[in-house]
């Protein structure tokens, strides 16, 4: 086998999975596709590993079913691979298994708390994997990356240093799995960080419990929201923002004020986009609203590349929504203004609120190359329904 392995391939491969996976994921709704894409990625990997140890290119392991001794490790796992998880049982386990899982994780949750690594390595007997049963995985389909790159050449090491109860054996293992599996991982939390989702790993039993704890995990994920490591959520004030100002005016209520606020899911899906992108812009005249109202910001793809100009406000005109005054991408033809959008649509469904358009507004007078007919079968292929004045409904909720 060739130990060529280094940054610069590392580095390579992950550019191809990136583009593979953002390739797919918005093709639709990143919540409707991440977790498909996410497992498409695991399978696409380990097929590439399958067909490195088949031609002779990556030496075989000797992990087999029933060869265990790996799964009585304390691992930590990232959000997605949690989230990954978590549907999985949700979708494969019946109830009394889903009660059985809980129960597990209770009692390891009481046999470890507190103790340190070597304490834990001690108790490994009586600390499994939680999805451990007859020396199987119950999860393997989607275990996590770590399980995937932990591997041996030989068993007969694992076992000795298991029964040896040598916390810190060496075992020697497959250096293509570890690059492959470990280059995989990284890109999930590369495209995590992109888009501003939690990605503080968490002990894989605390993470799945946190994950059964809550309701609709994934759209809280994909709302900005921490579901491993859960903080409280400010709720930001309406406020009036200066030309350029990042937090101009700006001030932070107490979690429990967004009640008193009729409009507060509508704000904070505004305050979301405005302080993620940071990036100002003037609107010049032609609103026929109050300016103060208006929020304009540069928005930018995963990568930080600004692509386009989009300005919103909450309003409630019979039925509360946030507005999109303008909406234009730098580059047209290019599909950047679907891009932008199908971003704004995505985040109305995790913040449960509707968005509203009016295609035939223009800031600056009428421009005789919009063809008004198309523009508003554009909104249409997102869901926005109505005459002069679009709206859309936020698509209804799944875990």
């Amino acid at each position: 086998m060739k130990e060529s392995e280094g940054p610069a391939d590392q580095d390579l491969f992950k550019t191809i999975l990136e583009k593979i996976f953002l390739e797919k994921v918005y093709h639709g709704f990143l919540k409707d596709s991440v977790l498909s894409v996410a497992v498409e990625v695991m399978e696409y990997v380990q097929n590439i590993i399958q067909d490195l140890e088949e031609s002779g290119q990556a030496p075989q392991v000797s992990c087999r079913n029933g060869c265990d001794f790996c799964c009585y490790s304390h691992i930590t796992i990232l959000p997605i691979e949690a989230l990954l998880i978590y549907s999985f049982v949700q979708d494969q386990f019946t109830d009394s298994e889903l009660t059985v899982l809980r129960e597990k994780i209770k009692t390891k949750h009481r046999l470890i708390r507190g103790k340190t690594l070597e304490e834990k390595f001690d108790l490994k007997e009586k600390t499994p994997c939680i999805f451990l049963r007859d020396g199987a995985c119950r999860i393997y389909p989607v275990r996590p990356f770590i399980c995937r790159a932990w591997n041996s050449l030989d068993a007969s090491e694992c076992r000795a240093a298991f029964h040896a109860d040598n916390l810190h054996a060496r075992i020697e293992s497959s250096s293509a799995r570890n690059h492959v599996f470990e280059s995989a991982r990284d890109l999930f939390l590369d495209i995590s960080r992109q888009l501003h989702l939690e990605t503080d790993r968490l002990e894989l039993s605390r993470a799945v419990s946190r994950c059964l704890e809550v309701s609709g995990p994934m759209t809280l994920w994909l709302a900005g929201h921490g579901i491993l490591n859960p903080e409280p959520i400010p709720v930001p004030d309406k406020a009036s923002m200066g030309d350029g100002g990042e937090n101009q005016g700006r001030k932070t209520e107490k979690p429990g004020s967004i009640t008193e606020n009729p409009m507060a899911r509508e704000m904070d899906y505004v305050d979301y986009f405005y302080q993620k992108y940071r990036g100002r812009v003037s609107l010049g005249v032609g609103y026929h609203q109050n300016l103060s109202e208006i929020y304009p910001f540069i928005f930018q793809n995963v990568h930080g590349k600004p692509i386009g100009i989009v300005a919103m406000g909450a309003v409630s005109n019979g039925e509360k929504a946030v507005h999109i005054y303008h909406i234009g991408s730098f580059v047209t033809r290019q599909g950047k203004g679907s891009q932008i959008l199908q971003e704004l649509c995505r985040k109305a469904d995790c913040f449960n609120i509707h968005l509203s358009v009016s295609p035939v507004f223009m800031p600056n007078g009428k421009d005789p190359h919009m063809n008004y007919g198309l523009l508003t079968e554009w909104y249409e292929k997102f869901d926005f329904k109505g005459e002069a004045n679009l709206l859309r409904s936020p698509r209804k909720k799944t875990n």
